[in-house]
């Protein structure tokens, strides 16, 4: 996780960041005003999005709220750099749309280009484009279907090699996908799940019906800060 730099609440930097046009519409999907962020992503993510972050590991996505948490000034810089609209230029550039499911979109050699990219304009460093991006372009990709269309038509041993995506055994032209992945039904209603309250709890009651220590007690055995919020809003 990008920890590097100094540490300061962050708080106006990183509300003025996230009030700014390019950044008012989830990464992922299109739920507005989003409140939480991929940090080395430099991306804003709604809640829903935040969780399917977190659960593909810090190593991948470095998930932080933007009104809950500290931000370190390199933190910062990264949401600075990035942002939601260049981060869905780049992805659909090399063919990874926003619809993508997040474990194989982030998980993608696009994915860690663009994570590299974003680190070396934080630390002043040259980039270069990787070799598993080439040819991945958009522009690159018309340019081939261009040349494709010029060439006479495969032979009929060739075609019979071709799978049902469209993929050419024998030149190897084509796309094993038969389609772009596009988010299901259950992808968009997927919450993560509710922390659990202390054992006695009464839902509707002052408090949940339980003691200020109680409360204190559990919150401070709870590892994730959003956990803690989300009780806090419950009970208040």
């Amino acid at each position: 996780p990008p920890h590097a730099g100094a540490m300061s609440d962050g708080y106006a930097e990183i509300a003025r960041l996230n009030a700014l046009a390019k950044n008012q519409t989830c990464a992922d999907c299109a739920t507005r005003n989003p409140q939480w962020a991929s940090v080395n992503h430099g991306a804003f993510l709604c809640m829903n999005c935040s969780g399917v972050h977190r659960g593909l590991g810090v190593h991948v996505s470095f998930v932080r709220s933007t009104t809950m948490d500290t931000w370190s000034s390199a933190q910062l810089r990264l949401m600075e750099v990035g942002g939601n609209e260049r981060l869905v230029k780049f992805f659909d550039k090399y063919g990874v749309g926003k619809g993508t499911r997040a474990d194989v979109k982030y998980n993608s050699d696009v994915a860690r280009a663009y994570r590299d990219k974003l680190r070396c304009e934080v630390e002043g460093r040259e980039w270069k484009r990787p070799r598993s991006l080439s040819g991945k372009s958009s522009s690159a990709s018309a340019a081939s279907a261009s040349s494709s269309s010029r060439e006479p038509k495969a032979s009929s041993s060739s075609s019979s090699r071709r799978s049902k995506g469209g993929f050419d055994l024998a030149t190897g032209a084509g796309s094993l996908l038969a389609r772009r992945h596009e988010t299901s039904k259950e992808d968009a209603s997927w919450r993560p799940p509710s922390p659990k309250p202390p054992r006695g709890a009464v839902d509707g009651a002052f408090l949940l019906g339980l003691s200020p220590a109680t409360w204190v007690a559990h919150l401070k055995k709870l590892d994730r800060q959003e956990d803690r919020a989300y009780h806090l809003k419950k009970m208040s």
